[in-house]
């Protein structure tokens, strides 16, 4: 992870989120994944690792999500 992308964030900030999901993946046997809701690495933005810019997904809502951003997204910044 490059520098910049953990800035201003502890690693245990994050841990809710992984948590929810794999206690998510254990509940229903589906796969799920933490997602960048705006990409870390994008030719127009470069999101943060940080928790407002997380979100629990299955893996297949990911794997479809893949690297995309529209710019009319919102997010809890």
């Amino acid at each position: 992870m490059e520098a910049q992308a953990m800035l201003g964030c502890h690693k245990r900030d994050l841990r809710p989120i992984y948590d929810q999901a794999v206690a998510l993946t254990r509940q229903t046997g589906i796969r799920h994944n933490v997602d960048h809701i705006v990409p870390l690495r994008h030719p127009l933005v470069c999101g943060l690792h940080v928790p407002a810019n997380l979100q629990v997904l299955t893996a297949e809502q990911n794997r479809l999500k893949h690297n995309s951003f529209t710019p009319l997204m919102t997010c809890n910044f």
